[in-house]
């Protein structure tokens, strides 16, 4: 969609994450944030997949959106950072990281 703000494209990536669907997640990172999430992807292997998300927060700095968020499987809730910004003209995720495992 065309007229897909940053919002709209955050909760359209955690319901594709929730659903198991990465390759539609990893489709909206920019090299760098993909450099990024190859980085933490080792520290996930046979954590449990989430079941459910939420959106804490949403700043605009500087022309990006940066979103504040966290997953839940029931067991265990992480908190996570995503930043969102145009890249050749598309929203795309040039920041991500995790900022607590609880």
């Amino acid at each position: 969609m065309a007229n897909e703000t940053p919002a709209d494209k955050m909760r359209a990536l955690c319901e594709a994450l929730l659903l198991g669907d990465f390759m539609t997640a990893m489709a909206e990172l920019s090299p760098q944030a993909m450099a990024e999430a190859m980085t933490m992807a080792g520290s996930f292997t046979g954590a449990p997949m989430p079941t459910s998300y939420g959106i804490d927060s949403e700043e605009v700095v500087g022309g990006e959106h940066a979103f504040k968020l966290h997953f839940s499987s029931g067991e265990r809730e992480m908190r996570a950072n995503c930043t969102w910004g145009q890249v050749e003209g598309e929203w795309k995720i040039v920041k991500i990281g995790v900022d607590s495992v609880t």
